[in-house]
C-alpha cells in the first residue's frame, strides 16, 4: 500500500508540471487579439482562442467538436473547404473572406492556413490565423471627398502608401508613415532611388525585385518580406503593389500599400509554436493521454494512448468515446467493472479517481482520471493510463528473491553501513549456530576465531568501503566453539547517488574442501595470481588513460596542420606531419592492446564457426611463413561453434602463430589443431583456475627454442618478452590473455627448451542462449550544425587548445577550463550561456560526472559529451544512466567529434 501512495504522489507530482505547462500555452493562444483556432484532418475545431469564442457568441464546448460545416453553414464551408484542402497537402494559404459574425455582423478577414506537423513528420491538422480588415477595406473603398483629404489620410495612416514613376523610373511619392516603419528619412528615397530595395534583407531582395518588375506587365503585387533598418533590426512587410493603366492601355504608375507585419507575424509564430510544443508534450509523456467533453465526445488523445490500448485509426478517428470503450473491453479481466467506474465518475464530474486495471494478457495499467476545467467550469474528463507491468513484474521478482534467499543453503547476513546485522537467513542459522534473535543487532564478528590477521581485515574494509566487493575463505567459529570454514563474498549496496547503504554477505561452507592442506595452498596461489593480474590490469588501464590524453593532444594537432599543409603534399612539412600522424596512430594501436589486457576494449561477441576461420588464417600463413617452414593444420569432425569477436579470434590466432614462427628462427613446424574437448579437467595457466567442461580446444604447436622454466610464469604480463629491443612490445600474450578471458575461455601452456612450446586455446562451447542476436548500435549520421557556445572542461592544456582550436575552426565559440571547479562556478554564472559541454572524467579535485550533476541542476537538457582516456568507474551504459548526450573513448578523431557536436546540437538548437 505504501509503494501504491508514493506511485501515486509521483504521478501526481508530474501531472501537476504538465497542467502547468498546459495553461501558459493556453494563455498566450487566449491572449491574441486575432482569430485564432485549430482544425483537424476531418475539418472539426479542436481549439480556438478567447476572441474566436467571443465572436462567434457561443460556449467554447459548442465549437470544440464541431465541423466547420456545422458553426458556419454549408454554403461557406463549401466556399472555404478548398483553401482548406489546399493547406493538408502541405501548402500554407492566405486569402481574404467576407463572413455574417454572430457577435460582429458582415466582417473581412485576411486568413491565414498553416500545416500543423507532428513529431513524425505527419500533417495533423491546420493552425488558422484570421486577421479582422473591415475598416481597412472600408477605407480602400470609400473615395476621398478631395485631394486634400486623400492626403491627409494617406499620411496619416500606419501603412506606408508609394507612387512610382514608371515612364521616368523613380518613386514620386512615399507616405510619412515610411520614417516610422522603415525608420529613414523620407528624403533617402528622394536622393537615392534604391535604397527601398537595398534595405531589403539579402534573401529576400532578388525575389521582391522580379515580383516589383512584372507590375509592368500589369501583373499586381502582393508579397510579403523582410527589411533591414539602420539599427539592425530585421521587420515583416506586407507589401501590396498594382498598376495603373492610362487611356491607352498602358502602366502609367504603380501604386502600392506597405504594412510592417511584424508583431502579428510574431503572435502567429507563437501561437503555433505554442499548439505544437503542446501537442509535442502530450506525445513525448510515457502515459497514455485521453481527453473525454460532457457529451462523450473525444476531444483529444495522444499516440502513447492509441499504443497502449491497441485502438486502431478507425475506431479513434469516429471521436465517439461509446465506440473506443466498446472496443477494448475485451481486452480485460473484468470488463464490466471498468465500465461500472467509466460510468460512474462521468456521472460524477468533480470526483478524482486512482486505480489498477489487469488485462487478460497480464498487462497492469494504473488508471487517474481528474474533471477538465475551463476556469471554474467542468468542461469534460482527462483520463491518463500507465502501463506498470515491468514494475509489477519486478516486485514478484523481489517476493521471489527474498523466498529463495529463505531457502538456499548459502549463508546469507546484510548489516548496515557500520557493520551491525539486519538480517540473517535460516542457512546462517544452520552454520553458525545463533539464532536470528542472537544475531541481530551484533556484527559478524560475532563468529571470529582470530586466526585472521590484522591487515586480513583491514583489506576486507578497505575493499569494500571504496565499493568493491570482497571474496576470501574465513576460518570462523561456531557458538559451540567448532571451527568451520567458509567460502565468502562481501557486496557493498548503493543508493542512486552513490552512497553505500547496506553490505551483502554469501557464504558457502567449505569445511571439508578446508580440511586438505593442498587444497587450501592451491586456493592460495589462485586468489594471489588473480590479484597480481588485477593490479598489472589497473596499472595497465591507468597508462591508457595518461596515454590517450597525450595522444589526443598529438593526432589532433597534427591533423590540423596536415590539413593547413594539405595543398602541398610534397612539401618537407607535410611529410613530416605524416610521420608524426602514422606513428601516433601506432601508438593509438599499442593504447589498446593495452587495454584488451585490462579488459577495457568493446568487443562484439557473437556464435562464430570457428574452422573456417583457421582455414582462412592457415591459408595467409602459408603466403606470409617462409619455404623452410613447415605449416600443418588438423581440424576435427563436428566441431561446434563459440561464442567469440571474430577480429580479436582472428588477431590471437595469428599472434601465437608469429610467435611461433619467430621461435623457429627460420627453420621448423608449426602445427595448428582444432578439436571439441568433452569432460575436460584443468588448470588455466593464465588465470590459475581449477576448471573443467566442454571445450572447443585451438592450439598452436612448434618445434622451436621453447620458453625457459624460470620465464613461464611471467609470460602473460604486459610488456614482459625476451625478444631484443625493437622485435617486440611485451603485449603479444597479455593481448591474448585478456581477449581469451574477455570471452569465459582459458589457456594452458607447455614447453620445454630447445623442443617447441604448445598453446592450447579452451574456448566455451556456444549455447542456445548465448547465441542470441545481439543489437548493434547505429552510427550517428554527421549533422552541420555551427555557431553553438561549447564549454570544454580538460586538466590537460595541451588537448583544450586543440579542441578550442579546432571547434572555433569550425564556428562555434568555445570557452575552456582546465580546472573543472572554475569551469562550475562559471557556468553557475552564465548558465544560458552554454549551448553543450565537452568535458573530461578523470580530472582533479572533480570528476567530469561530479560536474555534469551540479550542471544539470541548472540546465537539465543541456547536451553534454563525456570524453575518457580510460575509466573502470564510468562507461557508455554508466555515462546514459546519468543522462550524458554522449560518451567518447580517447583518443578522439576531430571528424568524430565533429560529427557528434552537429548532431547534437543540429537536433538541439
Amino acid at each position: 500500500m505504501k509503494q501504491r501512495k508514493k506511485t501515486g504522489k509521483r504521478s501526481g507530482k508530474i501531472r501537476k508540471i504538465s497542467e502547468e505547462n498546459l495553461n501558459i500555452y493556453q494563455q498566450i493562444f487566449n491572449s491574441s487579439n486575432n482569430f485564432q483556432s485549430f482544425i483537424a484532418t476531418d475539418y472539426t475545431y479542436q481549439a480556438v482562442n478567447t476572441m474566436y469564442v467571443k465572436s462567434l457568441d457561443r460556449p467554447r464546448e459548442e465549437i470544440i467538436g464541431h465541423s466547420v460545416e456545422e458553426i458556419f453553414g454549408k454554403e461557406h464551408f463549401k466556399k472555404f473547404k478548398p483553401h482548406l484542402d489546399e493547406c493538408l497537402a502541405g501548402k500554407p494559404v492566405q486569402f481574404e473572406e467576407y463572413a455574417d459574425i454572430p457577435a460582429l455582423g458582415r466582417r473581412c478577414f485576411n486568413v491565414h492556413l498553416n500545416p500543423s506537423i507532428d513529431k513524425n513528420g505527419k500533417i495533423n491538422g491546420i493552425v488558422v490565423n484570421a486577421i479582422d480588415i473591415t475598416e481597412r477595406k472600408a477605407t480602400e473603398k470609400t473615395p476621398p471627398a478631395s485631394e486634400e483629404n486623400f492626403k491627409q489620410l494617406i499620411e496619416n495612416i500606419n501603412q506606408v502608401f508609394w507612387l512610382h514613376d514608371v515612364t521616368n523610373n523613380r518613386v514620386t511619392y512615399v507616405s510619412p508613415a515610411y520614417e516610422k516603419i522603415w525608420g529613414r528619412p523620407v528624403k533617402d528615397i528622394e536622393t537615392n532611388q534604391t535604397a527601398w530595395i537595398e534595405s531589403i534583407h539579402p534573401e529576400d531582395r532578388q525575389r521582391i525585385e522580379e515580383e516589383f518588375r512584372q507590375q509592368i506587365n500589369k501583373i499586381p503585387f502582393d508579397d510579403i518580406y523582410r527589411i533591414i533598418r539602420p539599427n539592425g533590426e530585421v521587420r515583416w512587410i506586407h507589401d501590396r503593389g498594382f498598376p495603373i493603366i492610362d487611356k491607352e492601355g498602358k502602366v502609367k504608375l504603380l501604386a502600392g500599400i506597405a504594412e510592417d507585419i511584424t508583431e502579428r507575424k510574431q503572435a502567429n509564430e507563437s501561437l503555433e509554436q505554442s499548439v505544437s510544443l503542446l501537442r509535442a508534450t502530450l506525445d513525448s509523456t510515457a502515459d497514455g493521454i485521453l481527453v473525454v467533453d460532457l457529451k462523450g465526445h473525444i476531444v483529444s488523445f495522444n499516440h502513447r494512448f492509441m499504443e497502449l490500448w491497441r485502438i486502431p485509426a478507425s475506431v479513434i478517428d469516429t471521436r465517439d468515446d461509446n465506440r473506443a470503450l466498446a472496443f477494448v473491453l475485451d481486452q480485460l479481466r473484468d470488463p464490466d467493472q471498468f465500465l461500472n467506474k467509466v460510468r460512474g465518475l462521468y456521472n460524477q464530474p468533480s470526483v478524482e479517481s486512482f486505480d489498477q486495471i489487469e488485462f487478460k494478457d497480464g498487462r497492469i495499467f494504473e488508471r487517474y482520471s481528474r474533471p477538465q476545467l475551463n476556469g471554474p467550469l467542468i468542461t469534460g474528463r482527462v483520463w491518463s493510463f500507465r502501463d506498470v507491468t515491468s514494475r509489477k513484474l519486478a516486485e514478484e521478482r523481489q517476493r521471489n528473491l527474498a523466498s529463495a534467499i529463505e531457502q538456499t543453503d548459502d549463508a546469507v547476513l546484510i548489516t548496515d553501513p557500520d557493520g551491525i546485522i539486519e538480517y540473517v537467513n535460516p542457512a546462517y542459522e544452520r552454520s553458525t549456530g545463533y539464532t536470528r534473535a542472537e544475531a541481530l543487532g551484533n556484527k559478524p564478528s560475532l563468529v571470529k576465531s582470530g586466526l585472521h590477521d590484522k591487515a586480513f581485515f583491514q583489506n576486507l574494509w578497505q575493499t569494500i568501503q571504496r565499493g568493491e566487493a570482497f571474496r576470501g575463505v574465513f576460518t570462523n567459529r561456531r557458538k559451540n566453539g567448532e571451527l568451520f570454514y567458509e567460502e565468502k563474498t562481501i557486496t557493498p549496496l548503493k543508493d542512486e547517488l552513490g552512497n553505500i547503504t547496506h553490505y551483502v554477505s554469501t557464504a558457502k561452507d567449505i569445511t571439508g574442501r578446508k580440511r586438505a592442506e593442498e587444497e587450501r595452498l592451491h586456493l592460495q596461489s589462485q586468489l594471489q595470481q588473480a590479484q597480481k593480474m588485477e593490479a598489472i590490469g589497473q596499472l595497465t588501464g591507468g597508462i591508457a588513460h595518461d596515454f590517450n590524453n597525450i595522444l589526443t593532444s598529438i593526432l589532433g594537432f597534427s591533423d590540423l596542420a596536415i590539413t593547413h599543409f594539405a595543398t602541398d603534399q610534397k612539401s618537407k612539412p607535410y611529410q613530416y606531419l605524416r610521420e608524426i600522424q602514422i606513428a601516433g596512430e601506432r601508438a593509438r594501436d599499442l593504447v589498446a592492446k593495452m587495454l584488451t589486457f585490462s579488459r577495457g576494449a568493446k568487443i562484439e561477441v557473437k556464435s562464430l564457426q570457428i574452422a573456417p576461420m583457421v582455414k582462412e588464417v592457415v591459408q595467409t600463413l602459408r603466403s606470409i611463413l617462409p619455404a623452410s617452414i613447415e605449416l600443418t593444420c588438423r581440424i576435427g569432425e563436428n566441431v561446434p561453434a563459440v561464442m567469440m569477436d571474430e577480429v580479436q579470434l582472428h588477431q590471437i590466432l595469428m599472434n601465437l602463430c608469429i610467435n611461433a614462427r619467430d621461435a623457429l628462427e627460420g627453420q621448423g613446424n608449426i602445427e595448428i589443431s582444432l578439436h571439441h574437448r568433452r569432460k575436460l579437467r584443468f588448470v588455466c595457466d593464465s588465470c590459475h583456475r581449477d576448471l573443467k567442461g566442454d571445450f572447443v580446444e585451438l592450439v598452436v604447436k612448434d618445434d622451436g627454442q621453447g620458453i625457459p622454466e624460470e620465464v613461464l610464469p611471467r609470460i602473460f604480463e604486459p610488456f614482459f618478452t625476451t625478444k631484443e629491443i625493437g622485435k617486440g612490445t611485451g603485449m603479444g600474450l597479455s593481448m591474448v590473455h585478456g581477449i581469451v578471458h574477455e570471452h569465459g575461455g582459458h589457456i594452458r601452456v607447455t614447453s620445454v627448451q630447445e623442443q617447441g612450446s604448445t598453446f592450447m586455446l579452451l574456448l566455451p562451447v556456444a549455447t542456445q542462449e548465448t547465441m542470441a542476436p545481439l543489437t548493434v548500435p547505429k552510427s550517428v549520421p554527421r549533422v552541420n550544425a555551427t555557431g553553438g557556445r561549447i564549454l570544454i572542461v580538460d586538466d590537460e592544456p595541451a588537448l583544450t587548445r586543440f579542441f578550442t582550436e579546432l571547434l572555433e575552426k569550425h564556428g562555434y565559440t568555445v570557452k575552456s577550463f582546465n580546472d573543472p571547479v572554475e569551469a562550475l562556478v562559471y557556468f553557475q554564472a552564465n548558465p544560458d550561456a552554454v549551448d553543450l559541454v565537452l568535458t573530461d572524467q578523470t580530472m582533479p579535485q572533480m570528476t567530469g560526472t561530479e560536474m555534469v550533476q551540479e550542471i544539470f541542476k541548472l540546465r537539465r537538457d543541456l547536451p553534454v559529451i563525456l570524453a575518457t582516456g580510460y575509466s573502470d568507474l564510468i562507461d557508455e551504459a554508466g555515462a546514459k544512466q546519468l543522462n550524458i548526450s554522449a560518451f567518447l573513448s580517447k583518443p578522439i578523431e576531430a571528424n568524430q567529434l565533429l560529427a557528434l557536436i552537429g548532431e547534437l546540437l543540429g537536433t538541439k538548437m
